[in-house]
């Protein structure tokens, strides 16, 4: 058999094996049987079953018919028979020359429509008759039909010529068609089995005795069920029966071949009449290949299917992959931005600090010095608070001289009316007493010159600690305090004083007014006491001072 690609109305090429059988009759061929059976699917063709150009053309060379193809607008191919008819020496003669140049002019317009309606509709063109060209410019008639074909994988048109002189059959109608089914039985690609209705073989053709490795006469009277395994005979027998009945129109099965060998078969099957008896004609068809190839394809699918859920999860990674590379350079962008921005600030805050440092170095310098001075301020104060200490002492005694004389004077005023001479001696007694408190008093000048001294050196030290600044406020509010502390002192000290000061007057009336003067007495004790607390306080507030100013320091 000769295989050929043949376009459906769909576009899909269909891969088929083409016998052609003669039909002799009389001695004259009066005909030819052609037998088309598919042997590829259009999608299977597609996967690698490709047109044999070679084969193709030498059936065409191989064919008894006149034969043109028609490709690109000129004759690509003609066989023997075509050049005879156009009387060309060779086929060569023929080839390049344009379809209107073999057609005659009367019927170029038929020519060109025919040519036409093919390519736009992709149909064959039945037989029509049409006079042609040959190559000495004689007129000869012919039946010309056309259909698409595929020629060197482009698309391109045959022509099929007959003369119209060819005689028409003479042989009985019946008598054709026995040889015509005998050309077919023996002629079919594939297994033909004829069986009764037991199941018993009537006949075989050639090709079914080689696809069992039998000869005929080993076949023929055999039941067919031998040829299948025994678990599938009963299924098999129930599907012949269904398929002369017209059931179904085919069925698998697995047949038996030579020396044991199983294959699968599609089994076709139809009743007819055997000699003018009822039998049934199955078609039998290994499908081994198309089997291996639909599981090649189902394996390769599954492969692809499997390829393409990789590739699916590939390109899943890739993209998450993608999407996380640019969150990472967008990160990285930030963190680049941010960095900039750091070093940009680590640089001003480096400057600031190392202006802060140099400054810091300088206040330190300055505070210091001041608290050199501080503390030789705090040592003035310690000895002015020394002799503020000695001045109570002293200040004790003439209290306690002051009792004395007020003793004396009590003394005095019960002896006055006694003796004029202890007057007198109360009198030398109160001069002393004066003199004494004129002492004291310029004692107590001396020390309040003294104080106003510790005080200038104080308020100056505070003026020093107020210039330091806001790395010292904290400082200078306690030392504010300790001053406002000082100054309220000073204030009581100042009023001591002017109590001081009028003592001698009270004392000239020592008698009358010895009760008042014990009472503003103890107040100025009292005062003194307070004064004391304060100072410590003062003190305590000035350490504390020295304290926050050397954490500043730190």
């Amino acid at each position: 058999p000769a295989e050929l690609r043949i376009r459906q109305k769909s576009d899909q090429y269909i891969t088929g094996e083409f016998n052609i059988v003669p039909q002799i009759q009389n001695g004259k061929m009066i005909g030819a049987m052609g037998i088309a059976r598919i042997v590829a699917h259009p999608r299977q063709e597609e996967a690698g079953h490709k047109l044999d150009e070679k084969r193709y053309v030498k059936f065409l060379e191989s064919s008894s018919d006149a034969i043109l193809l028609y490709q690109d607008g000129k004759l690509v191919f003609a066989n023997a028979p075509a050049a005879a008819l156009l009387g060309a020496e060779a086929p060569q003669q023929l080839l390049n020359k344009s379809l209107l140049d073999i057609v005659h002019p009367d019927f170029h317009n038929l020519a060109k429509s025919r040519v036409v309606k093919l390519l736009k509709e992709n149909v064959e063109l039945p037989e029509a008759p049409e006079k042609l060209l040959q190559i000495n410019g004689e007129t000869v008639s012919a039946l010309v039909s056309a259909f698409p074909v595929v020629y060197h994988h482009k698309p391109a048109i045959q022509y099929l010529l007959r003369p119209e002189t060819v005689p028409a059959p003479e042989a009985p109608v019946p008598d054709m068609f026995e040889s015509l089914f005998a050309g077919l039985f023996d002629h079919a690609p594939d297994a033909l089995l004829v069986i009764d209705s037991t199941g018993k073989i009537l006949e075989v053709n050639p090709a079914a005795a080689q696809l069992y490795g039998l000869d005929r006469d080993e076949m023929v009277g055999k039941r067919y069920l031998q040829r299948v395994p025994h678990p599938l005979r009963d299924s098999v027998a129930q599907n012949i029966t269904l398929l002369t009945r017209g059931s179904i129109d085919s069925c698998e099965s697995i047949n038996t071949g030579p020396e044991g060998r199983q294959f699968p078969v599609k089994i076709w099957g139809r009743q007819i009449s055997f000699f003018d008896e009822e039998a049934i004609m199955l078609t039998i068809r290994d499908i081994s290949r198309a089997k291996k190839a639909q599981e090649e394809q189902e394996r390769q699918s599954d492969t692809v299917s499997g390829l393409e859920t990789r590739l699916n999860e590939s390109e899943a990674k890739y993209h998450g992959l993608e999407t996380q590379l640019k969150e990472r350079e967008t990160k990285y962008r930030d963190l680049e931005t941010r960095l900039t921005e750091t070093e940009t600030k680590y640089r001003e805050t480096r400057v600031g600090f190392e202006a802060a440092r140099s400054e810091l170095e300088n206040t330190r310098t300055e505070l210091e010095a001041r608290q050199r001075q501080l503390s030789e301020n705090e040592t003035a104060l310690q000895q002015a608070q020394h002799e503020l200490k000695e001045l109570k002492t002293q200040f004790g005694v003439v209290q306690a001289r002051l009792q004395s004389s007020q003793i004396n004077i009590k003394n005095l005023q019960t002896q006055a009316e006694a003796t004029q001479t202890q007057y007198r001696q109360l009198e030398t007694r109160y001069a002393e007493a004066e003199q004494q408190l004129n002492q004291t008093e310029t004692e107590k000048t001396e020390w309040q010159e003294k104080y106003r001294e510790a005080r200038e050196e104080l308020e100056e030290t505070q003026l020093e600690l107020t210039q330091a600044g806001n790395a010292v406020e904290t400082a200078e509010d306690k030392a504010r305090e300790a001053r406002a502390h000082l100054t309220a002192k000073a204030a009581e000290l100042q009023t001591l004083q002017h109590e001081l000061e009028t003592l001698k007057g009270e004392l000239l009336q020592a008698q009358s007014e010895k009760e008042a003067f014990s009472i503003k007495y103890n107040e100025a004790i009292a005062r003194l006491h307070r004064w004391q607390l304060e100072t410590k306080d003062a003190q305590e507030n000035l350490e504390k001072a020295r304290t926050a100013e050397a954490a500043l320091k730190e």
